[in-house]
């Protein structure tokens, strides 16, 4: 992992731990195991496993995504709107215990943090010494770590790659004098994550009932996976109505079903005729325009600027 990343990566493993959404691999299924790395995404980090062999063989299934359009659809001069995210969507629905040997997945970790300490021990994990290695492949290994830490280069990084060490191969005779290389952490998904195709459509369908309830109740709702708009029509103090029943539904709902709304993503508390940023737009009822936030145009100008740079 960057070392940049590594603050990310330690929060992620303690979160999907705490939320039960990952655990330990049942034994026996280590030979599963697919590569797990980060990638920067809308100015933020996400940890992504390498599923493209679990895909591959999975059936293609998909369905009909709701989007930016959807919600236009429903707007009239009296709309009103207001929006909320859930928090880890994904981790809350469980993949079956007999599929979840196909899973796995392993990162590598540096063994100490930008300032030298010793990064602690993860769930899954163990440190790799010297000894578990032959001496081409510690060559190797020193190597590549001499890379990491000189340069943080990924090109460097991608030559000799941190591989996971198999059970058979682990020594274990390292002493308590030996400086272990690096960490690997290997972990089994028990829910859904972003890297298996079939993870937005299971959630789809898992959310197709609630968002039917809301809407038998005059609720406009637009779900584009952990991402609700509502559009009440009206006065102000309809809106607000409407408000409070969704928020009575999400805390004593879709709290049973293990959803929280996220407290500081979308704009829920305060109702208005236009949404700031949502799906990446800003929908102004008002002034008859739907455009892209400032916000979003900046990470635009980023992107082109750093594309015309690696073209140069």
């Amino acid at each position: 992992m960057p070392a940049d990343s590594l603050d990310f990566v330690l929060a992620k493993i303690q979160e999907g731990v705490t939320t039960g959404a990952h655990g330990s691999i049942p034994p026996g299924q280590e030979r599963w195991l697919a590569a797990a790395h980060v990638i920067p995404s809308a100015g933020k980090h996400r940890l992504v496993v390498d599923h493209h062999d679990l895909n591959a063989v999975c059936q293609a299934a998909t369905c009909r995504y709701e989007s930016i359009d959807d919600l236009v659809q429903l707007l009239t001069p009296t709309s009103w709107l207001f929006s909320c995210d859930l928090v880890a969507a994904y981790h809350h629905c469980r993949v079956a215990p007999q599929h979840r040997k196909y899973t796995g997945f392993h990162l590598a970790l540096p063994a100490r943090g930008p300032h030298g300490e010793l990064v602690p021990l993860q769930h899954g994990g163990y440190y790799v010494f010297p000894s578990d290695l032959q001496p081409q492949e510690r060559a190797r290994i020193h190597t590549a770590l001499i890379a990491y830490y000189s340069s943080g280069s990924p090109q460097l990084r991608q030559r000799a790659p941190l591989l996971p060490i198999p059970l058979h191969a682990r020594t274990h005779a390292h002493t308590n004098r030996e400086e272990p290389l690096y960490q690997v952490v290997e972990l089994c998904a028990y829910a859904l994550n972003f890297s298996a195709q079939a993870s937005p459509l299971v959630f789809t369908k898992h959310m197709r009932a609630l968002v039917k309830y809301l809407r038998q109740h005059a609720i406009g709702v637009v779900i584009y996976l952990d991402d609700l708009a509502f559009v009440i029509e009206g006065s102000q103090t309809a809106v607000l109505c409407a408000r409070d029943f969704v928020e009575d539904f999400v805390e004593k709902t879709l709290c049973h079903a293990g959803l929280q709304r996220h407290p500081s993503k979308g704009q829920f508390q305060v109702p208005s005729q236009v949404l700031h940023d949502h799906l990446g737009y800003e929908v102004n009822i008002p002034l008859n325009l739907l455009r892209v936030p400032e916000r979003r145009c900046h990470t635009i100008r980023w992107l082109a600027m750093a594309l015309c740079g690696e073209a140069a």
